[in-house]
């Protein structure tokens, strides 16, 4: 489902096998990551490579693990987005920086 890959001060979070965060794959993202210690302690960064919908229990997960970097002084990134996955991270005013390619974030 997800991959975990850690570079230095970043753990880059990827997505196996689907296209989508949706309700059907949000809650097992969020159980493995949200309040993590070792999640905690890095900038997360989201490849979405691969991913071109995302419905609002993604988006809820997403501002979620956003507001939890914030409190530990991390941040979250999101990175390789679609052309229409950033259509609707602008829409939603979400407050996290948005990269082509996670080399950048």
């Amino acid at each position: 489902m997800i991959t975990l890959n850690q570079q230095g001060e970043q753990l880059i979070v990827s997505f196996q096998k689907t296209n989508k965060l949706n309700i059907l794959n949000s809650s097992v993202v969020k159980e493995t990551l949200l309040n993590k210690a070792f999640v905690k302690s890095n900038n997360l960064v989201f490849d979405f490579s691969d991913i071109r919908f995302i419905d609002s229990s993604g988006f809820n997960l997403l501002v979620e693990l956003n507001n939890q970097q914030n409190q530990n002084g991390k941040k979250l990134y999101v990175s390789g987005v679609s052309d229409e996955a950033k259509e609707l991270l602008e829409l939603m005013k979400l407050n996290f920086p948005v990269y082509n390619s996670e080399i950048a974030a």
